[in-house]
């Protein structure tokens, strides 16, 4: 039980360390590729998500649901690239992680117990169900902010 609880309050330390500094550098920008994710925010409140289609110097090209659009540089607030780690195979990962774990802590715990075998079978599918759902957090797609304004001081 020590170790799961040990597990969970990882958790939120692992998710800030993907945190990435922000910048207003336009070449983080530039950098991008054709098909990465994003999602823009203008400096009117509105915001957009789609693919890359390219960048210039002065602008980025966003394909989204009504086509390709030119965003100018001087019009973006903030740009967030959004990362994709396949959550369903993370899941799976934490399952059977969390299964095994279940059935080592069940089977020590429960040594000379009777019922034991039903016991260790439900520690198994405690451990199984919240392990595939650490993996899941774990593996689901995030953001990275990769260009804001705001947060340069501009």
């Amino acid at each position: 039980m020590y170790r799961i609880m040990a597990v969970l309050a990882l958790v939120p330390g692992l998710a800030a360390a993907g945190a990435k500094t922000a910048n207003a550098d336009w070449s983080t920008v530039q950098a991008l590729t054709a098909k990465d994710r994003v999602q823009v925010r203008l400096v009117t409140g509105a915001s957009l998500k789609g693919v890359v289609d390219h960048v210039t110097p002065v602008a980025l090209y966003v394909t989204g649901h009504d086509g390709t659009q030119e965003i100018r540089r001087q019009d973006i607030r903030r740009i967030e690239l959004k990362k994709s780690r396949h959550a369903l195979a993370w899941a799976l990962v934490g399952l059977a992680g969390g299964a095994a774990a279940g059935g080592g802590i069940g089977s020590a715990t429960m040594e000379r117990e009777p019922g034991r075998d039903a016991a260790v079978g439900a520690m198994t599918g405690l451990c199984a169900v919240i392990g595939g759902g650490i993996g899941y957090l774990a593996g689901r797609g995030h953001s990275v902010v990769i260009y804001d304004v705001a947060a340069a001081g501009n």
